[in-house]
């Protein structure tokens, strides 16, 4: 900003020297503006501290608040075997997959094949698999998310073991993610799935700025 006299901000005096009053421009400007909603083309050293300073407080208060929304509610999102769900309608996004793998441990697998010997069900070996699940799962939906989908049909669960007598036991999952047109269908949970929507949103705007070197 050339033959710039004032901060357009504040409007102190620019100057150089050793009480210089230089203006800051770029990454950090561009932060301040869109955190606190302002649309000065910059601001100078004397005011640019406190302004910073309150901008990565509100920065880092409202990424907690998107991050805490988006991991109580993400369950909401549904996941079903189903290729064409009755009454949905939707836009195809992409194939989503989800991996995990756990140690069955050696203790474990014998309480396993004990109980099927016996012709019942190994509790422990069952957990393992259910948490397996489940953590494939929250990977379909967070990157089904990310994707601006805010389901998954065509769901599939595989189980395998990693290496032979390592005892590590394999869970995939992989579905297609798909964005429902017509959220109405999916009764109480409709308004959860759009605010989920809107944090994903929101949170991928606050991560673009956190990744500026603005120093």
């Amino acid at each position: 900003m050339e033959n710039q006299t004032n901060c357009p901000n504040c409007n102190a005096v620019l100057k150089t020297g050793w009480s210089s009053n230089s203006l800051i421009e770029g990454k950090k400007t561009s932060f301040i503006n869109f955190v606190l909603k302002k649309e000065s083309p910059a601001y100078c050293d004397k005011c640019v501290s406190k302004l910073f300073g309150e901008a990565q407080h509100i920065f880092e208060r409202d990424k907690d608040q998107q991050i805490r929304h988006l991991e109580l509610n993400i369950h909401a999102i549904p996941i079903v075997s189903t290729h064409t769900p009755y009454g949905w309608e939707y836009e195809t996004i992409s194939i989503v997959t989800g991996q995990s793998v756990t140690g069955t441990g050696v203790i474990s697998e014998f309480k396993s094949d004990f109980s099927d010997f016996f012709g019942g069900q190994s509790g422990s070996f069952n957990k393992k698999l259910g948490s397996g699940e489940q953590r494939c799962f929250q990977q379909l939906r967070a990157k089904a998310l990310k994707l601006g989908a805010n389901a998954i049909i065509a769901t599939d669960i595989d189980y395998g073991e990693v290496g032979v007598g390592k005892g590590m036991l394999m869970v995939c999952a992989a579905g297609t993610a798909i964005k429902i047109t017509n959220t109405s269908v999916l009764g109480e949970n409709c308004e959860i799935i759009e605010s989920l929507d809107k944090s994903q949103k929101r949170l991928d705007e606050l991560n673009h700025f956190e990744n500026l070197d603005m120093f």
